[in-house]
Formats: C-alpha cells, structure tokens, sequence
C-alpha cells in the first residue's frame, strides 16, 4: 500500500509539473503535421503502431498501421495465439486541455481494416490443429481514448485506451488495447 501512494504522489507531481510549463507557441496548431509511434499491452501480449496526424482546431485525424498480438483460450491448456496487421484511421475530439495545451484529452474512434493471422508460428500441437483459414479478411472499428504531455513544444509522450471491435474475426469480435508512446512535431 506504501508504494502505491509513493507512485500516486510522483504520478501527481509529474502532471503538475507537465501543466506548469510555459506556453512560448500553441502546441497544437490547425494543420500542423505530427509522427507518432505507440506501443500497447492486451493482458497476454503486446502490439505496435506507427501514425501520421494532423491537428485541427478541435482535435486531429490520423492514419497509421498496427500489428497486435492476441491470444485465446483453446483448451483448458492451450491458448491460441492470432496477429492483427491493420491499417487505421480515424478521429479524436479534443475533450479538456490546460491553457498552455501542455495536457490534452481527447476522444473518438477509428476504422479498421486488415488481416487477421490464426496460429502464425503453428506453435499448437498437431492434434489441436485450427480447422479455421489460416489468413481472414477483417474490419471494424475501435473507439480511442488518448492522453497528451508535452514536454517540449515539439515533443509529447502519450497514453491511450482502444476497444477494437471486429466484425469479421474468427476468434473474438471485441479485444482491448492499452499502451503509450511519442509524438514528434514537424
């Protein structure tokens, strides 16, 4: 319990110390261009993501690729393991952000479209063998909750939430990603 409220304390002063710094140039200016990457976590496994966005003067839009790992529960013992590669895009609203724009909120969704890969390495034993295709089509969409931090007028790190909902996959409609990562002004 005692190193809980030491995390909460930093985790706090962090955030206050990001939301004192000096604004010297809106960080987020209408059509200003930003790369990004971000790594996530689902419970078993991990994922990646690479991103070019634009703001807007009540948020941005983005477009990126993602690759997601995922596992699910075949028998009392074996999981079966499935990759999403997909291609995003989407938009996210603006929420709260302090004056200085040094911390933003935002929220929204996107839409994706990619390829789902069932067992990619074989790693299950022969007599468990998937029936199912080996490759599938999918898409769908994902609602997005975003946290930005700059620390500098041209870098930000972030954190996010996503709960991609698949329409098309074989194994689970609906998964969760949470990670962080950067973002870079050009």
């Amino acid at each position: 319990m005692r190193k809980f409220h030491h995390r909460l304390v930093i985790a706090t002063a962090a955030i206050l110390m990001a939301a004192s710094i000096n604004a010297q140039a809106q960080r987020t200016m209408k059509e200003q261009s930003v790369i990004g990457a971000k790594t996530s976590f689902n419970g078993m496994s991990a994922g990646a993501s690479i991103d070019y966005s634009q703001y807007t003067l009540n948020g941005f839009w983005y477009v990126g690729v993602s690759g997601n790992d995922y596992y699910a529960l075949y028998t009392s013992n074996d999981c079966l393991r499935y990759d999403h590669i997909c291609g995003y895009g989407g938009y996210l609203f603006r929420l709260v952000g302090t004056r200085s724009r040094s911390i933003n909120l935002y929220g929204g969704g996107e839409v994706i479209v990619g390829l789902e890969l069932i067992d990619p390495f074989e790693e299950l034993p022969h007599q468990f063998k998937v029936s199912m295709e080996k490759y599938r089509f999918i898409y769908g969409i994902s609602p997005r909750i975003l946290a930005e931090f700059f620390f500098s007028p041209r870098f930000a790190f972030t954190i996010f939430g996503t709960l991609p909902i698949n329409f098309s996959s074989a194994i689970s409609n609906v998964n969760y990603n949470l990670g962080g990562g950067f973002r870079i002004m050009l």
